[in-house]
């Protein structure tokens, strides 16, 4: 009797302490961001912090999905350009070059530059808040992660 008290036990332990840990983590969310950032800015913004402020699971026709919300802070790691079109998003980032403009023959050849808007250049070193939600689905080789950056707001435009 004693043994099937404590094997029953040690088998809601196992099965406690496996539901807990089969979440995703926030180091893997955080992995994700890092990886979407220096993927689509040419590691021009670098994560500095970020941590889970929340998170649900569920099931969707026998799938796991989690959904996690976090909050974190980029740094710009060199001077570039913001996307304008964008609305100051912490998206998309440009190396910073200049606009030149061919005037063609009605210009004599002239190539003329185009300034930026000094609202549009980043400066290393600035830094901004961030919060997003991203979606995970269990799949055969573990939580796969999409969205981080898809759903990421600024605290305050550049």
């Amino acid at each position: 009797m004693r043994s099937l008290v404590a094997l029953t036990t040690l088998f809601m332990l196992v099965t406690l302490c496996g539901c807990g840990a089969s979440l995703p983590t926030e180091d893997i969310a955080k992995k994700a961001l890092q990886d979407e950032l220096a993927k689509l800015n040419d590691n021009r913004l670098q994560l500095v912090s970020f941590h889970k402020t929340n998170g649900q699971s569920s099931s969707v026709n026998g799938v796991q999905h989690y959904e996690m919300k976090w909050e974190g802070e980029v740094e710009v790691t060199e001077d570039c350009l913001c996307d304008p079109g964008m609305g100051h998003s912490v998206l998309h980032v440009y190396v910073l070059k200049d606009n030149v403009m061919d005037m063609g023959a009605f210009g004599g050849g002239k190539k003329v530059v185009i300034p930026h808007d000094p609202h549009d250049i980043l400066k290393k070193g600035m830094r901004r808040k961030i919060t997003g939600q991203c979606s995970f689905v269990m799949t055969e080789k573990g939580w796969e992660g999409s969205g981080m950056l898809s759903s990421a707001q600024m605290e305050q435009p550049w």
